[in-house]
């Protein structure tokens, strides 16, 4: 009987150090990854905005389909297929600011998990260097996400990882 309560008592400890994790996770991280890439602005930009060839410096990501729209504008959807099998993961961008090689921004949404806006900036800092600056929010949009929440450095850390994918493409 004494086990039975002890037992108990770690499960209802348990489910509440779990559920703290989860409520005292933030809702909202957002951050800003800098790089400077050798190249000038129109070929970073042209790179970075050119959805045919993202697959190959996203990690992970296998598929883009346009599906709104015909060119890169402001309001242009397109899916971006994560993972293979049987549950890939969908995100569908949504082009909200556009300035040729300067600005390009999008709403990124996992239906039910999360909400992701990226606000890049090109500026030529010499004839042979661009700088990125990419100022990020990731919001959670499922109590599952809840859970990555807390760990901010690693979405840093992906962030920073894709540009210098991206450097490798200039």
């Amino acid at each position: 009987m004494k086990i039975a309560k002890y037992v108990a008592i770690f499960i209802v400890f348990l489910f509440a150090a779990f559920g703290g994790l989860i409520f005292l996770s933030p809702s909202c991280v957002e951050f800003t990854v800098n790089r400077d890439v050798k190249g000038s602005v129109e070929k970073v930009y042209g790179v970075a905005t050119n959805y045919s060839t993202l697959p190959e410096w996203l990690p992970g990501l296998e598929n883009v389909t346009q599906t709104k729209d015909d060119a890169l504008k402001i309001g242009s959807k397109y899916d971006l297929t994560y993972g293979v099998g049987d549950e890939p993961m969908v995100m569908t961008h949504s082009i909200t600011q556009l300035i040729k090689d300067s600005l390009y921004a999008y709403t990124g949404v996992v239906d039910d998990f999360m909400r992701t806006t990226s606000h890049f900036t090109f500026q030529q800092i010499d004839s042979h260097t661009t700088r990125i600056r990419n100022k990020v929010s990731v919001e959670a949009l499922s109590y599952k996400m809840r859970l990555f929440m807390n760990n901010e450095e690693s979405f840093k850390n992906n962030a920073a990882k894709n540009l210098e994918e991206l450097e490798k493409q200039v």
